[in-house]
């Protein structure tokens, strides 16, 4: 792990020079390097997609210019570059694979896994026929997802092939008498691109099935974070029993003084979150949670919160790394929101109006992840156009999602469900497409029921909002039931479901 700052102050002489000293001779300049050479004033080696000159150095690589970048792969051409020898034998093989170079690994990985899905991966393709037919045909399926925001299958099932060729070899793999420990990388990355794949084409219940078989202590990061992505989006009939986390297990995750760096504190911070959430979900409701539980909980957020803020104030950072501090952001108002929430109700039924109380704080997470989504528009192509985005990187669909669904403010909820189409993105199990459709749905449901011209939070009243919205999906389909449930009457008498189906 990188220990010191991520930029050193370049300790150049300033001994006055003569004029004889300062004459240097002409070369031409280069253009092409990535963004942060270019802010740093140093050669960059122009590996792609991340430099080495970056990577090695602990620093991230925030990318080529998108001209460049087309240059070397003309998703709309056909310019691209001539197919590696002994490789691939079409130049469909070739395009996809390049594409995945280009942009599905870096879509993926987000900024802090990229060293797996662009090196790791990339280098396996060379010597492993599974990982080579995966790559493949998750780089075509991404291709038609980003345009259209489905992983549609084209004429010949070109993805499709290459996704049963990658099937098989695996199996054949594993089947193999010298199959074992040194096969357990390979076994890594092929499950994660079969992940990647079914969950790009809104596989959700096989991608489940591939994370419960998922080798957990390898992956724990990634697992952890599906597994409580599938907690609060599917029932537990669907997501199937995993063993909960102790209450005093979040005591074992040391917080430092300052974290060194913004990839640090995303480990720490999702560590944190996954631990919570599967504690949480194993109670039966959320007042059943101890205070003595939440409070250890609440400490430990505040540790996370004061090492982020110090290495906010000392630490330079890229334009991608701010990015990413203000996704932290969000997630540390929202997670530190629903504890000081549930601390609340411990004692109390589902009390919905709870939530009123932090308005001012939903609104926060609206400014930040306008800022974020903004700057992640300017990267794009053609900027304000949508761009259907996929990774297995945790972002913002979530936060967005749960602003709109507890905040009643009636203009602050519209902004969520807003950003949640205008930047349309499947993060893992989330899609936005279906919180932004399931969220508007829920405001349309209590704002009738209101009877009332909405101005603010406290025009819906208790007994009309709704405390659970649980999906059940078709797989391949782009419609679902979602089971609603409006909160706990006062009274103790049985909560109110029904259900609906929506389209997205």
């Amino acid at each position: 792990m990188h220990n010191g700052p991520l930029f050193k102050t370049d300790n150049r002489s300033i001994v006055s020079k003569g004029p004889e000293d300062r004459k240097r001779a002409k070369r031409p300049k280069t253009r092409s390097g990535c963004r942060t050479c270019k802010i740093r004033r140093v050669k960059c080696d122009e590996t792609r997609p991340n430099c080495r000159r970056c990577v090695t150095t602990g620093r991230v690589c925030d990318g080529y210019d998108t001209a460049e970048a087309e240059a070397c792969v003309a998703v709309e051409g056909s310019s691209v570059p001539k197919p590696l020898p002994g490789i691939f034998t079409s130049l469909k093989e070739h395009r996809a694979f390049y594409y995945y170079l280009e942009r599905t690994s870096r879509e993926v990985s987000g900024i802090y896994e990229y060293e797996f899905w662009n090196h790791i991966i990339i280098q396996a393709t060379y010597k492993d026929p599974a990982i080579r037919y995966a790559v493949v045909a998750l780089g075509s399926l991404h291709e038609d997802y980003s345009k259209t925001g489905e992983a549609e299958r084209t004429e010949d099932d070109f993805a499709l092939q290459q996704y049963s060729l990658a099937i098989r070899k695996h199996l054949d793999k594993l089947s193999s008498p010298t199959s074992g420990v040194s096969n357990v990388d390979s076994y890594v990355a092929s499950c994660l691109i079969f992940l990647c794949i079914e969950l790009i084409q809104g596989h959700y219940l096989s991608a489940l099935s591939l994370i419960k078989g998922a080798p957990a202590e390898i992956l724990e990061l990634i697992v952890g974070r599906l597994q409580s992505q599938a907690t609060g989006l599917l029932s537990p009939s669907v997501v199937g029993q995993t063993a909960p986390p102790r209450h005093d297990d979040i005591s074992q995750l040391q917080m430092p003084e300052r974290f060194q760096s913004v990839a640090e504190a995303k480990q720490h911070l999702e560590c944190y979150n996954n631990t919570h959430i599967l504690y949480t979900s194993a109670l039966k409701r959320p007042y059943d949670l101890h205070l003595l539980s939440l409070r250890m909980y609440k400490d430990k957020l505040a540790s996370w919160t004061s090492a982020f803020d110090d290495m906010l104030a000392s630490v330079e950072m890229t334009t991608s790394e701010r990015r990413a501090a203000n996704v932290l952001r969000v997630w540390q108002l929202m997670i530190g929101g629903s504890i000081e929430i549930k601390m609340k109700y411990s004692s109390v039924h589902d009390d919905q109006t709870l939530y009123d109380l932090y308005d001012t704080r939903f609104g926060e997470v609206i400014g930040l992840a306008e800022s974020v989504l903004s700057e992640t528009d300017k990267d794009a192509k053609s900027p304000g156009t949508i761009k259907y985005r996929f990774t297995l990187d945790f972002s913002l669909v979530g936060p967005l999602y749960d602003t709109a669904r507890s905040c009643r403010d009636p203009v602050i909820r519209r902004k969520a469900i807003h950003l949640l189409r205008a930047y349309p993105c499947r993060e893992g199990l989330w899609d936005g497409l279906l919180a932004a459709s399931s969220a508007e749905r829920q405001v349309e449901l209590e704002e009738e029921a209101s009877m009332a011209d909405i101005t603010s939070s406290a025009d819906v009243p208790g007994w009309a909002r709704i405390s659970i919205a649980l999906p059940t999906f078709q797989i391949g389909q782009r419609w679902t039931t979602v089971l609603y449930t409006r909160q706990q009457p006062l009274d103790g008498s049985k909560p109110l479901q029904f259900q609906e189906t929506i389209e997205w």
